[in-house]
């Protein structure tokens, strides 16, 4: 099976494999000319006020092919993008969340085709909307089987995100995390606390009839949890972080180290990108999400992605067993 992956995460770092020592790019199968392109491609992004900065982290198998950070960390500031940054990382905090589970499955804690009811007793009179432009008290449906763990990994259970342009999505967006870009006017400080908003949402859908990009791996999150008995960090600390030596990936980011975070830019209504007037703290996080949430680095996700590729082991640390990373194995030989 091949050895090497492609993820590119606008915020920004894209990973290739894993990295041990620095070799050519033919020796390693690339086309020096190509990956000139792609560098080319990243600065013109950076010039023409795409993006403000990236990093690029690529490598196959155990050796680093390139690495490093075009841009700035900070458009209004200046400051140049450095390599290793801490970026938030938003929806690559699912797969990780994912991962979890997927232990708690292995160790027989929980079963793919468990109800959430048996976990979350909360989520019982789930309804599904009719007409998603009436809003969240349009009518509904009751639903005609219970959503599964399954379901929750394969976005498939019904739930929405809040990211559509309906009525009902931008209700539920609100709902979920206050105003758009109004990051002190988050609703919710705990993840049962957004949980409870989602659970009492209407779904778009009966569950395992659609995928629909969602925010169950936020009830995935609560899950662990409450199965572990551990705090959402604690547990993605010890059963993860730590094993694969992911030292700079977490929830919250030590003050010493803040000075390392990228900055958030958006588009402003003239179409020039700036830095948020509210950044995302970096301290003081009490909201352990599964959707988002996390802290880290382009190095330590590499870590992450190569343990996926490895079959569920890197550097003699085994986190999912192979034939349980073989139940969703999309990858072609």
């Amino acid at each position: 099976m091949r050895k090497f992956s492609l993820l590119f995460l606008i915020a920004n770092l894209l990973i290739l494999g894993s990295c041990k020592s620095k070799v050519t790019f033919e020796s390693q199968g690339f086309d020096s000319k190509k990956i000139e392109v792609f560098q080319t491609f990243i600065s013109d992004e950076i010039k023409s006020g795409k993006i403000a900065g990236a990093e690029i982290l690529i490598a196959k198998n155990d050796a680093i092919v390139l690495h490093e950070a075009q841009g700035f960390a900070n458009l209004t500031t200046q400051k140049p993008l450095s390599k290793n940054s801490i970026y938030y990382l938003q929806s690559m905090t699912k797969p990780i969340i994912s991962v979890a589970i997927m232990q708690l499955v292995e160790k027989g804690k929980l079963s793919l085709e468990d109800t959430i009811e048996q976990y979350i007793p909360e989520a019982t009179g789930l309804q599904i909307i009719l007409d998603p432009e009436q809003g969240m008290q349009g009518e509904k449906v009751q639903l005609k089987e219970s959503i599964t763990i399954r379901h929750l990994l394969s976005h498939t259970a019904g739930f929405s995100h809040g990211l559509g342009t309906n009525k009902m999505e931008i209700e539920l967006y609100n709902s979920l995390y206050g105003p758009p870009l109004q990051m002190s006017e988050n609703p919710h400080n705990t993840i049962e606390s957004r949980v409870r908003s989602l659970l009492a949402a209407p779904l778009i859908g009966q569950p395992g009839k659609q995928w629909y990009y969602s925010a169950s791996p936020d009830i995935l999150a609560l899950i662990v949890q409450r199965v572990s008995k551990q705090t959402i960090p604690d547990y993605l600390k010890s059963a993860i972080f730590d094993p694969l030596g992911m030292n700079d990936t977490g929830y919250n980011v030590p003050d010493a180290e803040s000075n390392r975070v990228m900055s958030l830019h958006f588009h402003d209504q003239s179409g020039q990108l700036i830095p948020f007037d509210e950044q995302i703290p970096t301290s003081g996080n009490t909201l352990y999400g599964g959707t988002h949430g996390l802290f880290s680095t382009a190095q330590d996700y590499l870590r992450f992605c190569q343990m996926i590729l490895n079959n569920g082991t890197l550097n003699n640390k085994q986190i999912l067993k192979p034939e349980t990373l073989r139940i969703n194995d999309t990858r072609s030989d």
